[in-house]
């Protein structure tokens, strides 16, 4: 085995342990009732904000207050220009944010960071720049 695959197996193995330890500690296992149901997932957002310190004291930028259900099966498109909170509002719904004001709702519970690695088991992301949703021109 090379040095470099040997360092990356010792690194896996400490990851999937540190994984199992976060786990346990933070009641993961808490959230799993959020899927018991068969009922299709519905993710609701109520006045949901998130603030930003402005980096000149002038104030500050606040996404939201945010109304928004999202149904599963749903295809939901974010765009904006830049700086209009769009990556924000990715952040809050995969649970890296913490919104400061208004429940997120996950099948009618409201969730919590402490379930948020379950909470965002039922949100397939895919990101893309600019340059692949403009269609090619052909001369």
């Amino acid at each position: 085995m090379t040095p470099g695959l040997h360092q990356a197996s010792i690194s896996l193995k400490k990851i999937l342990q540190l994984d199992g330890e976060l786990a346990a500690s933070t009641g993961e296992s808490a959230g799993r009732e959020l899927f018991a149901s068969q009922a299709p997932l519905q993710i609701d957002l109520r006045g949901v904000c998130h603030a930003y310190p402005a980096a000149t004291g002038d104030g500050q930028f606040m996404l939201g207050p945010l109304d928004l259900t999202i149904r599963e099966g749903e295809c939901v498109y974010i765009v904006g220009g830049n700086g209009s909170g769009k990556t924000t509002l990715a952040l809050l719904l995969l649970g890296l944010y913490e919104p400061e004001a208004g429940p997120m709702v996950l099948n009618g519970k409201a969730t919590c960071m402490p379930t948020a690695s379950t909470f965002r088991q039922c949100l397939p992301i895919s990101t893309c720049s600019s340059s692949c949703s403009r269609p090619s021109k052909r001369t």
